[in-house]
């Protein structure tokens, strides 16, 4: 999967990117819970239409359709025992990699999730 990160520009090669961390053996941190907590009224759920959808929609509308059924068993099925992928530093970090594990966690009420951050020369390693 590509992704493109925030500033509009950048692409990363997600499988390519766990690849090159799992090789890195980077040490896993504990983020706090807290530091997602606009993430349930933050349109992060592309359509491939140009739709954004909320966590909040996912859960209030997890029958609608095959999109938010998708995106809902992704949610609650999701394996936290795999790190979410960060891109900067504490104060302002953006998510490369593990958006569906941040909502498992805060459903479950989770005050923790493992993560790694990933620095400047690996995201450029990563692109396609």
């Amino acid at each position: 999967m590509i992704l493109t990160l925030r500033d509009g520009e950048t692409q990363v090669d997600i499988d390519k990117l766990i690849d090159i961390m799992n090789k890195a053996k980077t040490k896993k941190v504990k983020v706090p819970m807290s530091s997602f907590a606009y993430m349930p009224i933050t349109p992060i759920f592309p359509d491939g239409k140009g739709n954004y959808y909320r966590m909040i929609d996912v859960l209030n509308h997890k029958n609608k359709n095959k999109f938010f059924k998708d995106h809902y068993k992704r949610i609650v099925n999701a394996d936290v025992k795999y790190p979410i992928l960060l891109y900067g530093n504490k104060n302002d970090a953006e998510i490369v990699d593990g958006h569906h594990r941040i909502m498992h966690q805060i459903l479950d009420n989770e005050p923790f999730i493992n993560g790694i951050f990933v620095n400047k020369k690996q995201i450029e390693k990563a692109s396609p």
